[in-house]
């Protein structure tokens, strides 16, 4: 079996399992996202060859769920930021809304929100399935390791 055949099925193998993976890391991440809008916007990109070697993503494009980010990882005075967001009235002169914490509504012309605590989805997701992502590419690379030899020795014995 030639080099290049060999070189082919290996980046064919392992494409396919980073794809796998990504997949299985997807869902996992959608069964415990904490919005609708998040689980709905989950992706997984294209297998992509870069200068450091193939890589695949799974993101939620901000863009699509921009409460995506505050999260996977706090925000307010539950994050990195430990500051709080001032919400002002724009088209209205009042906020009103319903204020759980308080059990009564809020009425005024701005708010100081305190963001929202971490409840992560992908990092977990990712960590769920190392152990299973890392079985997966060296049972492939012992299948095709086991595959080009016995190529290998067939060639010879011809």
């Amino acid at each position: 079996m030639s080099t290049n055949r060999i070189s082919a099925m290996f980046d064919s193998m392992v494409d396919n399992i980073l794809l796998k993976s990504a997949e299985k890391i997807a869902n996992d991440a959608r069964a415990s996202a904490p919005t609708q809008r998040i689980k709905a916007n989950i992706n997984v990109s294209a297998v992509e060859n870069t200068s450091q070697g193939k890589q695949i993503r799974v993101y939620v494009p901000l863009e699509d769920a921009p409460e995506a980010r505050a999260y996977e990882l706090g925000s307010g005075i539950h994050g990195a930021e430990h500051a709080t967001y001032p919400i002002e009235a724009k088209n209205v002169p009042n906020l009103v809304f319903f204020w759980e914490k308080a059990d009564r509504y809020f009425v005024g012309p701005r708010v100081d929100h305190p963001g929202v605590a971490a409840r992560p989805y992908l990092f977990p997701a990712v960590a769920k399935n190392k152990n299973t992502i890392l079985g997966l590419l060296s049972r492939g690379l012992g299948a095709l390791i086991r595959t080009s030899v016995t190529a290998g020795f067939r060639e010879k014995t011809k």
